[in-house]
């Protein structure tokens, strides 16, 4: 099982992660971050970091979204 979440870019704060790892533990956490017209500057800030930005570009060239795993998140956290 795994717990998957829709975002805006804005929504995905270290507080939010923090959240996420205290209610769902060790179980596997999707992030599904919307790209539209509204959120492009901020998916920009998350495209900052190289890692995030390979693994974000190759969705959203296919697709209007793209799903990022929690500890791909927090790896880079600290780069954002």
């Amino acid at each position: 099982m795994k717990a998957i979440y829709h975002l805006k870019p804005s929504e995905l704060t270290y507080d939010f992660v923090d959240k996420l790892k205290q209610l769902h533990g060790n179980l596997t956490i999707n992030i599904i971050i919307q790209d539209t017209e509204e959120t492009q500057d901020e998916t920009e800030f998350l495209l900052r970091h190289s890692d995030n930005r390979a693994k974000l570009l190759t969705g959203l060239n296919s697709q209007d979204w793209v799903e990022v795993d929690l500890a791909t998140i927090e790896k880079n956290a600290n780069s954002l």
